[in-house]
């Protein structure tokens, strides 16, 4: 890489599509949701197998309307309720991207490492906690939870001043990781996994633009 990280001792990690693949955990969610649905006489490896090819090629939008739609003739509030419940209250089937861990370690020793995570806070922990991050970072930092999100600098509750020259955000997406450093002032660098990978970096500009988190390892 370029870029020298010496510099930098206090690194803002994204977690979804920076250390693993968001697409696992929706999967996974989708599978537990399809589990449960035994509990209504359904057979969940057809379930499942809807959940899938609805998510692959059409999205999450109504997925769950449409299962209880496709199985049950109806898609009744409660029932939908139960689902979404059931799918933000999974244990997560998820790991890190290969090298991640590693290159956690390598900031670790260069200063601080916060994770700074968007989404609903119960949800964010239990990813966290699948992805074993709290034992490998300082801190995980979970923006909504603050009443906060990405890019606002608010988020991330007074940890970073603006203009800080030893602060260094990484994350994949513009609008809300790129936005932010942009916001406070500060260095970013862009790696490009998960959904959003083809967005273009305009109108930020990044020290590095990476193929994926673990090219930030040193020799």
């Amino acid at each position: 890489m370029s870029v020298s990280l010496d510099r930098f001792n206090l690194f803002l990690v994204d977690m979804d599509d920076t250390l693993f693949e968001e697409r696992d955990f929706v999967l996974s969610g989708l599978a537990a949701t399809a589990a449960y649905t035994v509990a209504w006489g359904l057979d969940p490896s057809a379930a499942g197998a809807f959940l899938k090819q609805h998510f692959i090629h059409q999205g999450r939008e109504r997925i769950f309307d449409h299962l209880l739609q496709r199985f049950l003739g109806g898609a009744q509030t409660e029932r939908i309720q139960k689902l979404v419940e059931v799918y933000r209250q999974h244990r997560p089937d998820i790991t890190m991207y290969d090298g991640a861990a590693e290159v956690l370690s390598q900031l670790r020793r260069l200063g601080r490492v916060i994770i700074v995570t968007d989404g609903l806070a119960a949800v964010q922990e239990r990813k966290a906690t699948a992805l074993g991050l709290p034992p490998l970072v300082d801190q995980v930092v979970y923006c909504q939870g603050l009443g906060y999100a990405k890019p606002d600098p608010r988020s991330l509750d007074g940890i970073v001043t603006c203009g800080m020259p030893s602060a260094l955000l990484i994350g994949d997406r513009p609008d809300h990781d790129l936005a932010m450093a942009g916001a406070l002032g500060i260095a970013s660098i862009r790696v490009r996994t998960g959904r959003f990978r083809q967005v273009a970096n305009a109108p930020w500009i990044p020290l590095a633009d990476l193929a994926c988190f673990a090219d930030l390892a040193g020799p």
